[in-house]
């Protein structure tokens, strides 16, 4: 009996491990993917060595940013990388349907798990060398024009904080695709609510608060929005987010026809 406990644990985990190599392999070999990934780090490498050397020769139009903390201000800008990332991961199965999959593993649930799991993987492995990067070059340009490496002196953002809601933001577009069955949609919306949309519903209603960019702002922003909350109740509101979302994405794809 114990033996039989094991083979079925093992085939279960091969059952998941399959269908997410194959996604990470699908996603590594699709080229707007990769392009995707490599913009968001050369973004942040350019940005970071443009600003750092501007606050440091035009310290009068630096607006207060100093030389060794400014690479930080352009960082949340990222995020609409970050949503083409979660939206990759769909839109890869859109151009021959999303059948091949689901007849090539019969249990959606591992396949929407294993599409989840891509997401968060690739938006994490994008986002560590995108921060490296954008530190790497302000401490050579540090280096380079002032012939030392000063620390960073008052941040802008919470890094780590940052590096969380670029991953939870390409898993709730992951999620939100799937549940619509389209990804540039979800792309499309993302991108206005992050841009200015969240902003003018935050005007009309407090209700606003609770939508997705706006409970980021309160985990990366030193200063957060007025909203009553704090970085509990921000993370408290992402994860109702992220769990509703992949629900319906389960409830959608189990009722998806090949």
């Amino acid at each position: 009996m114990q033996a039989t406990h094991m083979e079925t644990r093992g085939t279960r985990r091969s059952g998941f491990l399959g269908p997410l190599r194959s996604e990470l392999l699908k996603a590594g070999s699709c080229p707007l993917m990769v392009g995707t990934s490599l913009a968001i780090v050369a973004f942040s490498t350019i940005s970071s060595a443009y600003l750092t050397y501007m606050t440091w020769s035009r310290p009068d139009a630096a607006a207060g940013l100093t030389p060794s903390s400014a690479y930080q201000f352009a960082l949340p800008i990222e995020q609409a990388g970050f949503a083409l990332v979660g939206a990759l991961v769909l839109y890869m199965d859109e151009a021959k349907g999303l059948a091949p999959s689901l007849l090539a593993v019969p249990r959606r649930g591992i396949l929407l798990a294993s599409k989840v799991a891509t997401s968060a993987i690739w938006a994490a492995g994008t986002a560590l060398p995108s921060i490296g990067a954008a530190f790497a070059t302000r401490t050579v340009v540090l280096a380079l024009v002032m012939g030392n490496v000063a620390a960073p002196t008052e941040p802008l953002v919470r890094v780590r904080a940052l590096v969380l809601w670029w991953t939870v933001l390409a898993v709730l577009v992951t999620s939100l695709a799937t549940l619509v069955r389209r990804s540039m949609p979800i792309l499309v919306l993302s991108l206005a609510m992050m841009l200015m949309l969240s902003s003018v519903l935050r005007g009309i209603t407090p209700a606003a608060a609770w939508l997705p960019d706006q409970l980021a702002l309160c985990l990366y922003q030193l200063a957060p929005p007025a909203v009553g909350m704090d970085a509990r109740g921000a993370i408290a509101g992402l994860a109702v987010w992220v769990v509703g979302s992949s629900v319906g994405a389960w409830r959608s794809i189990a009722r998806w026809n090949p």
